[in-house]
């Protein structure tokens, strides 16, 4: 039987405003499964996340000058000289440093969690300078993606979890009446993005019961509100700034639709499809669980006249697309559910902690 394990998770700013009920699950339930977890945060985020019992949290400044970064090491040695880690783990860019005087004050294994395309290569540069990192990818596709700059051995497939609800949601179950859309970013591409407003203009036209919720943001935005206003689309939708801070209300639309691919897993587009809600979506590197006509309407390039038509056909055809989400729902429920990413994380850090003590035990004494 494995000892109790003794996890600190790093997560910065971005991370805990993007991803707050994900980190909260699995601290909960990794304390559930008998570890002790210590959440180290920054002043300005500490309160975006509820206390939890049995959860322990540290505070630690993350944006500091260089001049500063002498007196962070020593608040991390004083708050952790009791409770030292077995395993630090980091998410987000900001929250790298922080776990690095973590783990090297303690000598302890250090693993950082990549969630987007972007981090892949800075991540490739602080390996080299600390070559013990071990990344951990919350999907197969990314893994793979990590893998092709990383040695394979250093990288782990931790899968991102979301809770599925006990009953699939009743999508389009008033069909004739009010259907609410759920249109996701980011908006970088303004000319994508003139496409799929061209097209949601045209089912508006057709389905006056039609209402959007469009999440605004990205580059782009003011370009697509424009465009939103020039086609008299904005009457019939909601514009929200962050979709993953409104997570009931996207949950609860009758489809979601994706047309940028946000380059990034998202566990709010998961969670959607863990309701069984149909999902129209951009092909994405970091989304295998995305599979066109077995668990989503996967589209490239298309024209407005194209969009328009994918979402006409699932419209049109409400059982077509409950089907469709109940197949995404049956996959995010076998691939993704919390208590899996909970029991990969687990096994997955126990086993890192075992490595980094036998490599420590093999080392030339000092």
């Amino acid at each position: 039987m494995n000892r109790q394990l003794r996890v600190h998770l790093v997560h910065d700013q971005a991370t805990v405003d993007i991803e707050g009920t994900t980190i909260n699950r699995l601290a909960v339930g990794l304390v559930a499964d008998g570890e002790r977890v210590a959440l180290v945060l920054d002043p300005e985020s500490i309160d975006m996340l509820p206390s939890m019992a049995g959860v322990d949290r540290l505070d630690v400044p993350f944006r500091v000058p260089p001049w500063r970064r002498s007196t962070r090491r020593e608040l991390l040695s004083a708050l952790t000289e009791r409770r030292a880690p077995d395993v630090v783990v980091a998410r987000g860019r900001g929250a790298w440093p922080v776990a690095l005087d973590l783990a090297d004050l303690h000598q302890r294994a250090l693993a950082i969690e990549c969630w987007d395309i972007e981090s892949i290569i800075p991540l490739t540069r602080l390996s080299r300078r600390h070559p013990c990192v071990t990344v951990l990818a919350p999907t197969g596709a990314m893994a793979r993606l990590v893998g092709e700059r990383f040695d394979p051995a250093r990288v782990r497939h931790v899968p991102v979890g979301v809770p599925v609800p006990a009953n699939p949601a009743p999508v389009l179950d008033r069909p004739d009446d009010a259907i609410a859309i759920a249109v996701l970013g980011p908006i970088g591409d303004a000319a994508l993005w003139r496409s799929v407003v061209g097209g949601l203009a045209r089912i508006a036209r057709d389905f006056p019961q039609v209402h959007l919720f469009v999440e605004m943001t990205g580059p782009s935005a003011h370009a697509a509100w424009q465009e939103m206003n020039r086609l008299d689309l904005l009457s019939r939708s909601s514009c929200v700034s962050s979709a993953t801070r409104l997570r009931p209300l996207i949950t609860r639309c009758d489809m979601l639709v994706v047309p940028e691919p946000p380059q990034r897993v998202r566990s709010v587009i998961l969670q959607a499809m863990a309701t069984g809600m149909p999902l129209i979506a951009a092909a994405d590197p970091c989304l295998d669980m995305l599979v066109d006509g077995e668990t989503a309407d996967v589209t490239e390039g298309a024209d407005a006249e194209q969009w328009a038509a994918r979402l006409r056909r699932r419209l049109e055809d409400p059982v077509g697309a409950r089907a469709l989400g109940l197949r995404g729902r049956s996959r995010i429920s076998r691939d993704h559910g919390s208590t899996r990413r909970v029991a990969a994380m687990a096994e997955t850090l126990h086993a890192l902690r075992a490595e980094h003590e036998q490599r420590l035990a093999a080392a030339p004494p000092a």
